[in-house]
């Protein structure tokens, strides 16, 4: 029985507004301006986890407002979670059903089950992040239960479209705000520069930053203009769209409340050149970076990067032209007042520092207000050097104003909500860590660490069979694409179906579904019966024979607790790969959870870390050339399977470790060459004739 004192309902036939909210007051103006639902983030389990955390009694009062004034409230627990975390969201899930949020925005497929065997009340929407590229991942969603998909954004119209006509669900899609330049889900690149994962809510936007190339002029090659949609809601909504999403769950006031208008004022009324002008002037207030039409057009845009700019949010004020301690003077492009909010880029390192300006001085004066063309020296809250940026975020006089909202009414409620888990929900969720097995050290006689367990070799060629292997593999893990397809039947090496894993690559999209259906059931009579999946969606192409295969789970399924591990056995999967960004204790957890029932679990163990997989086309020149970040990381940029891809310079190894891992309880390694651009040094290295530098990705320094 719901606690909730109103009700929001479900959506109907029309198109929804959905607004983002970080706080209460942002909440507030998304209602005042006329949003259909709200999205806010879940204590400690969304994917804005730097943002600060709602608190229970919050979450109830949004929701009695949102309800209040007929708007839905969507609660994001859309981060990947560890296993000592699944308490944690058992007792959020239950909180949420009882205050009646109308619909719970999910990633992990651990929460995913948590939700569905013990929570029958709450709606699912699958999250952006579980990367709903094409009509099989809607569809397998759907089958799961979820009501709602919010769809990658990498999706164009048509494949919006198409999706539609296959799959009755309701369909999601971002039109405003931030993008990434990884494809949804995919990302690493936060992880690996410190163990702060982007799927558990702690992006630093790495992608933000400078890069040199050797070489050649580099620049902001990885930082995306925001999404504006405005002229395409017809289409959108022509396509199936049911909600359109703005991003900015980290937004202030004055952003959220004038992008919403703007958006209300196109879906209300019909469409004209005045209203465009007057919903772009909006827009033009709410201080957003410079815009593109995103994927919904071209699946290949070319304005989606300026690299020639910073990407920074704002307003753009000028360069410093001369820094002195911690005061600089600048030359202002746009009008400055006390009391601004301002961001300072370091160029060099690609750090932001946050700042509210306390006061400024013209020609040795003290003064308020400073216009365009006007030089002014500010205090700076960091070290700075001469051409680092200043960008205007808010604007004095537009900060947040109070709220209106009185969590502390709902303390009360909160309260027996939290008591009724303790006493009875808790248990019967059953989600109590596991004990973490103690690591025993490796005995034996020396040996190569690839003795120690069985191993797949992973590539998109078998030639590198010709190479001298340390010790032979398990089997060979081989990317099914266009230019492979033909090595599977014919050429020098036929590949041994009995031994040879079919993989299939991370993203499939709409239009290449019929290559892979063709493939796969040439494959299947030519009697290969191993293959691996990079997406859950990926089993419907399997139908019911896949009752007579042995399927193993790519590390991208983003497989990070026993519960989730739980869902893919059910679907069949035997051999399951965790994903790459666990730690050791991570790893370990997993692994006393997940195992048995006829689940094996692996992990990679050597590899080029895929930290980028983009839709995004670059330059050609940038293909296969190196490129360094302000803090000196080494990065290869590289095409795959259609796809840019970038990966770290060195890879990351976890040889030495291959005894503690099997002593933890992994069952294969996998040695992942897909991603490499040179496999003959490669695998000269993991003979040990050659020495490279590698680390160990979050293994051993931890994942937070």
């Amino acid at each position: 029985m719901v606690e909730a004192t109103g009700a929001g309902g479900t959506p109907g036939k029309g198109v929804e507004i959905l607004a983002p909210a970080g706080s209460l007051e942002v909440f507030e103006a998304a209602v005042r301006a006329g949003a259909d639902a709200v999205y806010i983030g879940a204590p400690e389990l969304n994917a804005r986890n730097l943002a600060r955390h709602f608190t229970d009694a919050e979450i109830a009062a949004m929701i009695d407002h949102g309800h209040s004034h007929g708007v839905r409230v969507y609660a994001a627990l859309n981060s990947l979670v560890k296993d000592s975390e699944l308490a944690g969201a058992a007792r959020v899930l239950h909180l949420l059903e009882r205050l009646g949020v109308d619909g719970i925005i999910l990633q992990d497929l651990g929460v995913y089950r948590l939700a569905r065997d013990h929570f029958p009340h709450l709606r699912l929407h699958a999250s952006t992040l579980m990367g709903t590229h094409n009509s099989l991942a809607a569809a397998r969603f759907r089958r799961m239960g979820f009501k709602r998909v919010v769809l990658a954004r990498e999706c164009t119209l048509a494949e919006i479209e198409a999706i539609h006509r296959q799959v009755e669900v309701e369909l999601e899609a971002f039109v405003h705000g931030a993008m990434c330049f990884s494809i949804s889900g995919l990302c690493m690149f936060s992880s690996y520069l410190g163990g702060k994962s982007g799927l558990r809510g702690r992006c630093v936007q790495p992608c933000r930053r400078r890069y040199g190339l050797d070489g050649g002029r580099g620049g902001y090659l990885f930082s995306m203009n925001d999404l504006q949609g405005l002229e395409l809601l017809p289409a959108l909504r022509q396509a199936g769209i049911v909600s359109l999403k703005i991003e900015g769950r980290m937004r202030s006031v004055q952003y959220v409340e004038n992008v919403v208008r703007a958006y209300r004022l196109l879906l209300d009324q019909p469409a004209s050149q005045p209203l465009l002008r007057q919903a772009e002037e909006l827009l033009d207030t709410a201080m957003g970076r410079r815009t593109t039409a995103g994927f919904f057009r071209n699946p290949a845009p070319m304005d989606i990067v300026s690299p020639g700019h910073s990407g920074n949010i704002g307003i753009f004020l000028g360069k410093l032209a001369a820094v002195a301690g911690q005061s600089a003077t600048l030359e202002l492009r746009a009008r400055l007042a006390v009391g601004d909010r301002l961001r300072l880029h370091q160029e060099k390192s690609g750090e932001r520092q946050p700042f509210t300006l306390k006061g400024m001085t013209v020609a040795g004066r003290e003064v308020s207000v400073a216009g365009k063309g006007e030089e002014v020296t500010i205090e700076l809250p960091a070290a700075a050097a001469v051409q680092d940026a200043l960008y205007k975020v808010d604007s004095a006089g537009r900060r947040e104003a109070a709220t209106t909202l009185e969590p502390q009414r709902f303390a009360p409620l909160v309260a027996r909500i939290d008591k009724g888990f303790a006493r009875h929900a808790s248990a019967r969720v059953g989600v109590t860590p596991p004990p973490r097995p103690a690591v025993r050290k490796a005995t034996g006689r020396r040996r190569h660490p690839l003795e120690v367990l069985p191993w797949y070799l992973k590539t998109d060629t078998p030639a590198i069979l010709d190479q001298n292997l340390p010790h032979p593999p398990a089997g060979l893990m081989v990317v099914l694409h266009p230019g492979s397809s033909r090595q599977f039947f014919s050429g020098r090496r036929r590949l041994d179906p009995r031994t040879t894993v079919v993989c299939l690559p991370p993203v499939i999209y709409e239009r290449e579904l019929g290559f892979f259906r063709k493939q796969l059931e040439q494959l299947q009579k030519g009697g290969f019966r191993r293959f691996q999946i990079g997406h859950l969606g990926q089993l419907e192409l399997f139908g019911r024979s896949r009752r007579q295969l042995e399927l193993f789970g790519d590390s991208s399924l983003n497989v990070m607790n026993g519960m989730a591990a739980e869902v893919c056995r059910e679907a069949g999967i035997s051999h399951l790969q965790a994903v790459m960004e666990c730690d050791a204790a991570t790893l370990r957890e997993l692994l006393a959870r997940g195992k048995g029932r006829e689940m094996k679990i692996g992990f990679t163990v050597y590899g080029h870390v895929p930290l980028f997989i983009s839709r995004v086309p670059l330059a050609r020149s940038l293909y296969g050339r190196t490129v360094t970040s302000p803090k000196g990381e080494q990065l290869r940029i590289l095409q795959r399977f259609g796809l840019t891809v970038v990966t770290d310079a060195h890879p990351a190894s976890l040889l030495h470790k291959a005894a503690e891992l099997r002593d933890a309880g992994v069952d294969y390694l996998v040695v992942d060459m897909a991603w490499t651009d040179n496999a003959r040094r490669e695998m000269e290295a993991l003979a040990g004739r050659r020495k490279r530098p590698t680390g160990s990705f979050n293994y051993d320094s931890g994942l937070a």
